[in-house]
């Protein structure tokens, strides 16, 4: 049997195509870049969660992770993260997520923004908002800690069911409530209508559930409600809590 041999040359030339490419790839990663922006009126303040390709080629299958905190004295009142699936068009951004927060004396809002790629952070971004703009290194948290307990968790599908997350979100906020557990926002379609239906979950239990109407005013009432029927669980489980504490 006679072996052939593969002329070095080409093995070289193979090695440094490899190399080649995974250094495009690489390169066309950090074209990507995290950035938080705000608006502010009055004392609410708007958050825009948003990723920059500054590449010239279509980024798929990218995730990101943002968490939202609102401080007072170094104490949290209030806590939003928000996680999702995204692609983005080459030289182009993209605002990923909005969140409506209301601040009042010297209460600060601390937000931070994660971009990834399998699994991998490939770009980041932190802001504190308050009486003055901050920007400052992620360093001084670990992204493995922000799996916090209060989180509303949403998992929607239309633009109706982003609409009322955004204002579930507010009321949440303007209530300085710390539940001690998570939420978590559903949405599927509605049988035999056109709109979705919007289901809130906490520990496995269905708290409160409607159909979405093309309808600011309508939304937001929903939300209110709904944010009034979670306090209510959270007082009933105080209460049955407390009760078996005492047997």
């Amino acid at each position: 049997m006679k072996l052939v041999k593969t002329p070095s040359f080409f093995v070289f030339i193979l090695i440094m195509s490899f190399q080649v490419v995974f250094s495009q790839n690489e390169n066309k990663l950090d074209s990507i870049k995290a950035q938080i922006k705000f608006s502010k009126k009055d004392n609410l303040i708007s958050i825009y969660g948003t990723a920059i390709n500054k590449s010239n080629t279509l980024q798929n299958e990218l995730g990101y992770t943002i968490l939202v905190l609102k401080k007072y004295r170094n104490k949290i009142k209030g806590k939003t993260l928000q996680s999702g699936k995204f692609s983005l068009m080459n030289n182009k951004s993209k605002i990923l997520s909005k969140h409506q927060v209301n601040i009042n004396g010297d209460e600060r809002i601390v937000v931070y923004l994660y971009l990834k790629k399998d699994e991998k952070t490939i770009a980041k971004d932190s802001l504190s908002i308050g009486s003055i703009e901050k920007r400052y290194s992620l360093n001084k948290i670990k992204e493995e800690d922000i799996e916090f307990s209060g989180l509303i968790i949403e998992n929607v599908m239309t633009k109706l069911g982003k609409d009322f997350y955004d204002y579930f979100n507010q009321v949440k906020m303007l209530s300085n409530i710390n539940y001690p557990f998570n939420m978590t926002i559903n949405e599927k379609p509605a049988l035999g209508g056109r709109n979705s239906e919007v289901n809130i979950i906490v520990n496995d239990n269905l708290v409160y559930r409607f159909r979405t109407r093309p309808n600011d005013e309508y939304l937001y009432a929903q939300a209110k409600i709904a944010n009034k029927q979670i306090y209510n669980y959270y007082v009933k489980r105080k209460i049955l809590r407390n009760k078996m504490k005492l047997y």
